[in-house]
């Protein structure tokens, strides 16, 4: 759906209810009497032939007779009223509809979702539900929901498929210093999905955190590609129970969505390649998005697997301890108190005894000497954020002690998360932290749930850490030969119709996929590395590390990734299990060439379903035994897309290229992650002048920056490169030229940019890759291009006109927009 449309949807000028009643045992009643206190000077439509007037407002009959089309309707008529009812507001002219059944009925399947599905398609119209409670936006007022009260505006957009998930953070961060830019129930995902919303509140100024609760998928790349774009933009946490919960959660996915659950560990990996958090507990849930909204995230400094070092403020030891201990079970790092820090405390509180982390300060210490207290640790540049929990005592009272911390930690950069021990005190510590509206803490009921917002922080910014990271290990590509070679083994199984590869025919496919394979087998009693490539009911292809062997069966320590996979990610999975971290680097090493080529033949070979490798630790580095490998009856060559993979795959077809010089000629390609070595050096060759020209700034590009011009959501991006190649002996010299689009908020449109080389210009490189992005754009369904050129550029002036791009410009910009619409690919 389109943006603008989707901001309409928050904001619109005319609501209709159909099926408004004034029984209050209905939801109709529920979802009028929301709509009614919050007009906000809009049209509201009440539609029932029961009624003539409810309340002071006219009821018309049928949706025929409404004055006008509205923005928005909601239904909460029967499910068998529902199909007609949407026929009817589609002649109408609406935008978009919530349905809401009356009755609590879900459904997915049968002849009445076929039909929605028929008149969405046919009419344009859209769909928010079924079985959805509505949709809130407080800073435009709107509440067409059955939740009766509109929560307060702040920076919170909640996005779930669950109603009672909704409602309970709703009613839990009720009290709490933070407010919603948008609350959205989409229900069963029939039209409008989960990831529409994610990307919309992705580019919402007034969001600062997304809240996400999943059930269930049924466009898993659609998904990944909305929440990796919006990671990349904010912090994202996603709920997510059940997934473990083996057939029980598939019936009830299967029953809703239509779809399986899906594994736990191969949904977390999708969700970290994302860049967001997932969790599995309301509890920790509610903490992680209050301290998001609040907080800001910490600086981590060196090792960022060594940092989250945080200091436990507490006027009881008891407290104190409860706080460590858990900080610790997260990850955290109670680290010693710099000597300044120290020697500063006994200035302020002489004391027999020296302080340290965590920072007792005494039941009868004052307001004023936990605020001092804070005010010194936070200063401590060991300490990344604090802890602070408070018992309730007669020394300690709500007011001002939570009223100073609030003001010292509004002197702060580094995150602050308060705690109490009393629900008794709840409402009066609220008060008084609204004394300092600006001051960027939580506010968290338990210690326990305070350390577990303060995790949140420092995952988010480890997330952004790894955002960051620079690629150090190429990683290796098999030839198409060599995949020939491996679909030649896999094609007598796949004639005799076995789904299971002999002994000889699994030796094969190791030698040929470069896979180091013994016939011994790993002795049980040893801790064994387990590898192996698997697939996913829901998405798709998969690998996992896990520990193997005896061990494995009484202790489970596994994770997955999903290819394509780099070497350094999978270098990081072998090295995140404990199995992993006991092995020498040379053995981790080939553990992770091991795991990359597994991802590689499950993106590149569909037919592989399994092939599970073993490796005792401490054995030869590269060498695994096979323990089984399986196929599917399908077609062995990859489909374009990779259509069987989560993550969408970059496009691997070389295209040469006329011209060059006697000694070398021009090869186009995709542009992967492998090439951030060469694009590094292509972009600080540029000269100044063509430096400036494409990137509209003379700030060289950071090793960070290329590294994310080289990570590309091929989903919703694409890039090519030139390569100048040696003539003789075909290697690869250098970088020519670079070209690349992304999409834009305009649907349809994706914005491009070209850059070629001083020693390359004026050889008709520039108008190749301007081809071939017109052509993977058609491809990619988009319908306009558009670039932006600085005024001066008079090359590229000229083959814009020369391709047929349209000049957008006004007076005074510093740059011209070319358009050009562009036809679908053949």
């Amino acid at each position: 759906m389109e943006k603008f449309s989707l901001q309409r949807l928050l904001n619109p000028r005319s609501i209709a209810v159909v099926g408004a009643s004034d029984r209050p045992e209905s939801r109709g009643f529920f979802v009028w009497q929301s709509i009614s206190k919050s007009r906000n000077g809009r049209a509201v439509w009440p539609v029932n032939p029961k009624y003539r007037y409810i309340g002071n407002d006219l009821c018309y009959a049928r949706v025929d007779e409404l004055p006008g089309a509205p923005d928005l309707a909601v239904v909460t008529l029967r499910s068998d009223l529902i199909a007609d009812t949407l026929e009817a507001l589609a002649r109408k002219g609406t935008l978009a509809v919530v349905v809401a059944p009356e009755e609590e009925h879900l459904f997915v399947e049968g002849e009445l979702s076929h039909r929605i599905h028929k008149i969405v398609r046919r009419t344009g119209l859209r769909v928010i539900g079924p079985d959805s409670i509505g949709l809130m936006c407080p800073p435009s007022g709107l509440n067409a929901s059955y939740w009766p009260d509109t929560p307060r505006t702040g920076g919170i957009a909640l996005v779930t498929q669950s109603a009672l998930i909704a409602t309970a953070l709703l009613d839990d961060l009720a009290d709490v210093r933070t407010g919603f830019s948008g609350v959205i129930n989409t229900g069963a995902d029939i039209d409008l999905s989960i990831s529409d919303w994610i990307e919309h509140f992705a580019d919402d100024a007034r969001t600062r955190v997304l809240a996400v609760q999943i059930e269930g998928l049924r466009r898993p790349r659609a998904f990944y590609s909305a929440l990796s774009y919006a990671a990349s933009r904010k912090p994202v946490v996603i709920l997510r129970s059940g997934s473990n919960a083996g057939l029980s959660a598939d019936r009830l996915s299967c029953h809703r969505f239509g779809t399986h659950a899906g594994r736990g560990i191969v949904f977390d990996a999708l969700v970290r390649r994302a860049g967001a958090q997932c969790v599995s507990d309301f509890r920790q849930f509610a903490s992680a998005v209050a301290a998001l909204a609040s907080c800001p995230v910490p600086f981590l400094r060196g090792d960022a697997e060594k940092s989250s070092r945080v200091a436990v403020l507490s006027n009881g030891t008891g407290f104190a301890l409860m706080a460590a201990e858990a900080a610790e079970r997260h990850g955290m790092h109670l680290s010693g108190l710099a000597n300044s820090t120290i020697h500063e405390l006994q200035r302020a509180f002489p004391s027999p005894q020296l302080p340290v982390n965590p920072v007792v300060v005494g039941a009868a210490a004052s307001a004023e000497r936990l605020s001092k207290t804070l005010d010194i640790v936070l200063k401590d540049p060991s300490v990344e954020g604090a802890l602070v929990t408070v018992a309730p005592g007669p020394s300690t009272p709500v007011d001002p002690t939570f009223r100073l911390l609030a003001q010292t930690a509004r002197t702060t950069t580094k995150p602050v998360i308060l705690s109490w021990a009393s629900e008794r005190i709840s409402h009066a510590v609220r008060v008084q932290l609204a004394h300092a509206p600006e001051a960027r803490i939580a506010a968290v009921r338990s210690p326990t749930a305070a350390v577990g917002a303060m995790a949140a922080l420092f995952r988010e910014a480890r997330l952004k850490h790894d955002k960051r990271r620079v690629p150090v290990l190429q990683t290796p590509r098999l030839a198409e030969e060599a995949l020939a070679r491996v679909r030649s083994v896999l094609q007598a199984p796949v004639d005799e119709e076995r789904i299971a590869l002999t002994s000889e025919e699994t030796q094969h496919l190791c030698e040929h996929a470069n896979l180091v394979a013994t016939h011994e087998r790993p002795e049980p009693d040893r801790p064994i590395l387990r590898l192996e490539l698997n697939r996913d009911d829901v998405l798709g292809a998969y690998v996992r590390a896990s520990l193997g062997g005896e061990f494995g069966a009484v202790c489970t320590d596994e994770i997955a990734a999903l290819p394509p996979l780099s070497l350094d990610e999978a270098l990081r999975c072998v090295r995140a299990i404990r199995v992993g971290r006991l092995l020498s680097d040379a053995e981790a090493l080939g553990a992770a060439l091991a795991l990359a080529r597994l991802a590689e033949l499950g993106e590149r070979i569909p037919a592989l379903v399994e092939i599970v490798l073993e490796h005792a630790a401490g054995g030869e580095p590269k060498a695994y035994f096979c323990r089984s490998a399986r196929i599917s009856t399908t077609d062995l060559a990859a489909a374009s897309g990779g259509p069987h993979l989560a993550v969408c795959p970059p496009p691997v077809e070389y295209e040469t290229l006329a011209g060059g010089t006697p000694e070398e000629t021009y090869r186009l390609r995709t542009l992967v992650e492998n090439d951030f070595p060469a694009l590094k050096d292509f972009v600080a060759s540029l000269s100044d002048q063509s430096f400036f020209l494409r990137f509209h700034n003379s700030a060289r590009l950071s090793d960070e920056r290329v590294a994310a011009l080289c990570r590309l959501d091929y989903e919703r991006e694409t890039a090519v490169l030139v390569e100048a190649v040696d003539r003789k002996d075909e290697t690869v010299r250098r970088i020519a030229a670079v070209g690349r689009w992304g999409r834009t908020k305009t649907p349809g449109d994706a914005e491009f940019g070209v850059v070629v080389h001083d020693r390359d210009q004026r050889r008709g490189l520039a108008r190749l890759v301007m081809g071939e992005l017109e052509a993977r754009a058609a491809r990619a369904g988009l319908s306009t291009l558009t670039g932006y050129v600085l005024r001066g550029n008079d090359a590229m002036d000229g083959l814009m006109r020369a391709l047929g791009y349209a000049s957008q410009t006004s007076a005074g910009e510093d740059t011209v927009t070319w358009v050009k619409s562009v036809g679908p690919h053949p």
